[in-house]
């Protein structure tokens, strides 16, 4: 697991700017068991005044939290055998996915891997997901839950990891606007 961590760093002056200040706090990335503290920084820490100056960020954190709780009930009903709640988890999870898409203003990174998701659980016409597609996605979202602001290029990392489990990420009328664009 990775965590977050503000580091202060000390300013190095010259001879002539012995003011003793600090730059601003970097964050480092630490595994787990190397922290500092040993203390996670959680979001709503490190974006304290989010909801007064971006409130779609507020508004993500919360959908994500409530997203992740929902996956990982349906990875432990998978785990127990129990198909039937881990297949509703997934559907409560997909009617959850539209609102978090409408947070997409944060970034392209975080748009492109919520729609990921969404066509990645749409497409399997009701097949119930496996495990291993199941820990995909909660990878996912966890990826954009600490990394909300997430390039478009980053997000393909985990686009490309949805593809390596089977999931079909397009809509399906993509393949027939594909064949009309080829004739």
């Amino acid at each position: 697991m990775v965590d977050l961590y503000l580091v202060p760093k000390p300013k190095i002056s010259d001879a002539s700017d012995n003011t003793g200040e600090y730059e601003k706090p970097s964050i480092e990335i630490r595994a787990t068991d190397d922290t500092p503290s040993g203390r996670e920084i959680d979001t709503k820490e490190l974006y304290p005044l989010s909801h007064e100056f971006r409130p779609e960020l507020a508004t993500a954190f919360s959908l994500l939290t409530e997203g992740l709780t929902i996956i990982n009930d349906a990875i432990n009903a998978q785990k127990e055998d129990d198909l039937i709640y881990s297949d509703d988890s997934v559907h409560r999870l997909q009617a959850l996915l539209p609102e978090l898409f409408c947070c997409r203003s944060i970034g392209d990174g975080f748009g492109a891997i919520i729609n990921a998701i969404y066509h990645s659980i749409t497409n399997m016409n009701g097949v119930a997901l496996s495990l291993v597609q199941l820990e995909s996605i909660r990878k996912a979202m966890r990826r954009i839950s600490t990394e909300p602001f997430l390039e478009f290029n980053d997000a393909l990392d985990e686009i490309i990891r949805l593809q390596d489990v089977g999931f079909e990420l397009e809509p399906p009328y993509f393949k027939y606007v594909a064949d009309l664009l080829d004739e």
